[in-house]
């Protein structure tokens, strides 16, 4: 008789700095946006998980101001269809930044700056209410017009992967 085996693994180590809770990626169409562990060191592609855990992936970002030439924040706008844009601006400080996995033309900001987030969302709404010809569509942007995906994270999390 024929028997599958496998070598007994060694388990390797790595920092996580958060786990994302929430995602606010506005209206606009776009694929799912699941829910990840981050760490800042590389090599993790969404395909490793905690030893343990509930199967969550976990995937290498970069804080904030980590590249050269980076300016240490990055500043958001709420854009309507037809290109409409908020005037007022949100800046974030802290938190990391990865290329969205599933809308390779997004970025995703991690961060636990709830309040921020939730002040975008409140603009979107009223900036909506305001321009009933954008159909409440919306999206976020930067300066460059480059779509970001905010994703809240809690930074408090166990060796299996949950929030504590």
């Amino acid at each position: 008789m024929k028997c599958k085996y496998t070598e007994i693994p060694v388990y390797k180590e790595v920092d996580i700095a958060g786990k994302t809770v929430e995602a606010i990626t506005g209206t606009i169409d776009r694929k799912p946006v699941g829910r990840v562990l981050i760490t800042t060191a590389a090599g993790f592609a969404g395909k490793h998980q905690v030893v343990g855990g509930d199967g969550t992936a976990i995937r290498t970002v970069q804080a904030i101001g980590e590249n050269e030439g980076d300016a240490g924040t990055i500043e958001l706008f709420v854009r309507l269809v037809g290109d409409i844009k908020s005037l007022a601006s949100y800046k974030f400080y802290k938190g990391f930044v990865a290329k969205n996995a599933e809308n390779p033309e997004c970025v995703d900001l991690f961060t636990e700056d709830g309040e921020q987030v939730n002040r975008i969302v409140e603009t979107a709404k009223r900036m909506c209410a305001d321009h009933p010809e954008c159909d409440s569509r919306w999206e976020i942007v930067d300066a460059a017009g480059i779509r970001y995906f905010l994703r809240k994270i809690a930074a408090n999390v166990n060796a299996a992967g949950k929030v504590d």
